[in-house]
């Protein structure tokens, strides 16, 4: 019988001990479907299990084609329980670094406290991020803020600004 590599091992012990990290590994192993995102409520699926269940702020960022198909999506940065640093340059050079090229972009956040609501420091960031998107020409479309079992959009809430500040960037 060949020996096993030790590090196989490991982790093999580790994944067998531990049933929530190997059910997050499963889900990174794992290729997703081809999801779509064309309401706030496909973005809060496309990137929930990055974010519930956390005791600390998380940013995903969920970049996308012309079509809206999920190309990638990642959690950029893990904060404190209070909050997370939010660097546009951080967002789109990983955003332009895909394989495919992303066409926009969403970003998703938890709020440990199980509140949705969202901060005025969230609708301060969020209107940043949409302007280096629109120099960069690869919009923000959304900014989900996922709280307990709850989320809300701030693109629904009127605080996305676009190119023509009264589309909200979702398609009808």
């Amino acid at each position: 019988m060949p020996k096993q590599n030790p590090q196989v091992a490991e982790a093999k012990r580790l994944l067998a001990e531990n049933p929530e990290l190997a059910s997050r590994f499963l889900l990174l192993a794992e290729p997703p479907p081809k999801q779509t995102c064309l309401r706030p409520l496909d973005v809060y699926e496309a990137c929930k299990h990055l974010l519930l269940g956390f005791e600390s702020e998380r940013l995903v960022v969920v970049c996308v084609n012309r079509r809206h198909v999920v190309i990638a999506a990642e959690t950029l940065t893990i904060g404190s329980d209070a909050f997370t640093i939010v660097d546009p340059r951080q967002i789109y050079r990983w955003a332009l670094k895909q394989k495919a090229p992303a066409a926009a972009i969403f970003l998703a956040h938890n709020h440990p406290s199980e509140d949705a609501t969202p901060s005025q420091q969230d609708i301060d960031v969020t209107r940043r991020i949409a302007a280096a998107g629109r120099v960069l020409g690869m919009p923000l479309l959304d900014h989900i803020i996922v709280g307990g079992g709850s989320w809300s959009s701030l693109s629904e809430n009127g605080h996305v600004p676009t190119c023509g500040e009264e589309s909200t960037g979702w398609t009808s």
